[in-house]
């Protein structure tokens, strides 16, 4: 008794996009193959499909619709059948993510291995950077509306957003003209323009939170990777040479979205310097994947995961195909190789040897390939391969001895030219470090690309080696203590904004003259969590109402801001701070409580109780 060939489902979702390369030919032979070689394929005659029954589920229906329409592909060339199913599947494409115009987005654009036939490879990459995504009326980018939400996301409007999301250690990034930059705070990417202080607000999608944020090196493209909890979190990719749309609630033109990358979140985004088509992309915890994209096609090229301990940044090293991962006790050097099996991701993991053993924050690569780390105890890394070729500390003078080149963990690393004598032409290639001890120096170049060992080093006589350090700064000057994260340097590196994450500051380094640069603070926002808020609300009958925020956070700062006008900058109306003649002891705040429309009372880790008044002229007095 004959059996009856089980019913093939169609290709998921998924799957059609991974196959839509696909050609008439090896369609053809896959319908026939594991039967009769003598039989025919005709699909009227076929026995496969004459006399018999297949089960009429709407996956079956779709599938035969795909076959007998393959079939009647014969009709045409081998050319021309395979431009008409490439055009069937970019229409089933576009039509399942919902674009609103189907007739210019067909004509625009191409996905995946879809390519437009009648069109040169120039004009295909014209075509395809033109395209977006609507994002309001796209049910796929739309949060779902919880039980327990009283009032709705979709329903609130946002007014303001103060703050800086200091966590994230590389929250900073320039565009290309140098009078803007792009942060996350809260469920907002703020873009902030140094000429007025004007702030721009694009939302996040995904309702969880900016984990990562990058622009290309065109400077055409910014990249948010978000963080989500209903869902796989995606990173969205915006056009920003279009003007921004300052009345709409998404003022920015989506351009790409990377699907499903993290569990949660990503904690950092790159873009490729040597392949304008490749991105990567870093998972937060849990799941610490490493992933390399072509975000141009919205697919995903390879995928590991990056270490088992937290991983706080992924970077294109300087040679094409080269990674390099780094975080908490660990850097790893990452390589993309052709095998038998594809191409792969393959990982080495850095070995300290002799050297302590570190968290690293800070990376840079030297032009012959070797690598300069920052450590937690304050000494500069030189890897050579796998290994920690030497420790580089600052030389001693005057027959002293050597210290470290920072006191306390090493945040940035980077290269840069000095002007030595305040004269052009009169400049050197240094390594720049930035330092949890709030000071920015910088190194000759030529003892760091040089160093070598000491001769006794096997003996265990350590790996320490002197460098020269030729000029330093404190940010701020003359004030307490800073702990620099992160350096961001506009395209023509006049301009550093400096990540300070024990004041709570974003400063602002002129380096047009490197001898005495002139230090602004931008930005001043809580530097870790609040625990108390308070709501004063001022008026007279015929005038507008206004009303002050009052904040209190683990920072041990008294902070309020005016919620109902924008000020400059959205700056701060005032500041306090405990201060004690230890600058290092941060008194935290612990519970605050508005007893009127002036008066707070806060109390701190240290026991103590305060009452402090405000005044119109931005004071607070203690009682």
């Amino acid at each position: 008794m004959e059996e009856d060939t089980p019913a093939v489902g169609p290709p998921a979702a998924g799957e059609l996009r991974q196959s839509s390369n696909m050609t008439l030919s090896s369609l053809g032979v896959s319908e026939v193959q594991g039967g009769d070689q003598n039989e025919t394929d005709d699909p009227d005659t076929h026995p496969r499909y004459t006399g018999r029954t297949m089960s009429a589920t709407p996956m079956t229906r779709r599938f035969q619709n795909l076959v007998h329409g393959a079939q009647s592909l014969r009709r045409f060339s081998a050319a021309d059948a395979n431009v008409v199913l490439r055009k069937s599947l970019l229409e089933r494409k576009i039509t399942r993510r919902g674009t609103l115009d189907f007739s210019s987005i067909q004509r625009r654009t191409s996905y995946g291995n879809l390519s437009l036939p009648d069109e040169d490879d120039n004009t295909t990459e014209a075509l395809r950077a033109t395209a977006h995504y609507t994002i309001e009326d796209n049910k796929e980018l739309q949060p779902p509306v919880r039980a327990d939400e009283q009032i709705p996301s979709h329903l609130v409007n946002h007014e303001r957003t103060f703050g800086f999301n200091f966590d994230n250690r590389y929250n900073l990034v320039f565009f290309p003209d140098g009078e803007r930059f792009a942060y996350s705070v809260g469920l907002f990417t703020k873009v902030y323009t140094l000429s007025n202080g004007e702030q721009l607000s694009i939302p996040s999608i995904d309702q969880g939170g900016v984990g990562a944020l990058a622009i290309d090196p065109s400077g055409t493209y910014l990249a948010i990777g978000e963080k989500c909890h209903h869902r796989r979190p995606n990173v969205y990719v915006y056009d920003i040479t279009t003007d921004f749309r300052t009345g709409d609630r998404y003022p920015a033109v989506l351009h790409r979205i990377l699907r499903g990358g993290s569990e949660r979140g990503y904690a950092s985004v790159d873009f490729s310097p040597h392949d304008k088509t490749q991105l990567c992309t870093l998972g937060c915890s849990p799941d610490y994947l490493l992933s390399i994209w072509d975000w141009h096609s919205e697919k995903v090229l390879l995928r590991c995961k990056a270490f088992g301990q937290e991983v706080v940044r992924c970077v294109w090293g300087r040679f094409p195909g080269t990674l390099v991962t780094y975080g908490v006790g660990h850097i790893r050097f990452w390589k993309m190789a052709k095998t038998f099996t594809g191409l792969k991701l393959q990982g080495d993991i850095g070995k300290f040897g002799q050297a302590e053993l570190s968290d690293i924050e800070a990376y840079f690569q030297l032009p012959d390939g070797k690598v300069v780390t920052g450590s937690e105890y304050g000494k500069l890394l030189l890897w050579e391969g796998v290994f920690v070729k030497c420790e580089m500390v600052r030389k001693a003078e005057g027959g002293g001895t050597a210290r470290p080149c920072h006191d306390g963990p090493i945040g940035v690393v980077f290269i840069a030219d000095l002007n030595t004598d305040g004269k052009e032409g009169g400049t050197v290639t240094t390594v720049v470090t930035g330092g949890h001890d709030g000071y920015i120096r910088w190194w000759l170049f030529e003892d760091v690309d040089q160093a070598e060992p000491p001769d006794d080093a096997d003996d265990g006589q350590g790996l320490d080696v002197g460098i020269t350090m030729l000029q330093e700064f404190r940010v701020p000057s003359g004030s307490s203590r800073s702990r620099i994260q992160h350096i961001e340097r506009s395209k023509d590196s006049t301009k550093w904004l400096v990540q300070d994450s024990h004041h709570g500051v974003i400063w602002l380094v002129n380096m047009e003259s490197t001898v005495q640069p002139q230090i602004l603070q931008v930005i001043r926002a809580p530097a870790a969590p609040l625990t108390g808020v308070g709501l004063v609300m001022d008026g007279t009958p015929g005038e507008q109402l206004t009303s002050m925020a009052v904040v209190g956070g683990e920072d041990g700062a008294i902070r309020a801001y005016n919620v109902t006008v924008d000020t400059p900058a959205m700056a701060e109306y005032f500041h306090y701070n405990l201060e004690y003649d230890d600058d290092e002891e941060v008194v935290k705040v612990t519970s605050m409580i508005m007893v009127s429309s002036n008066s707070v009372i806060v109390g701190y880790d240290d026991g103590t109780v305060r009452w402090l008044l405000l005044w119109k002229d931005a004071e607070v007095r203690k009682i």
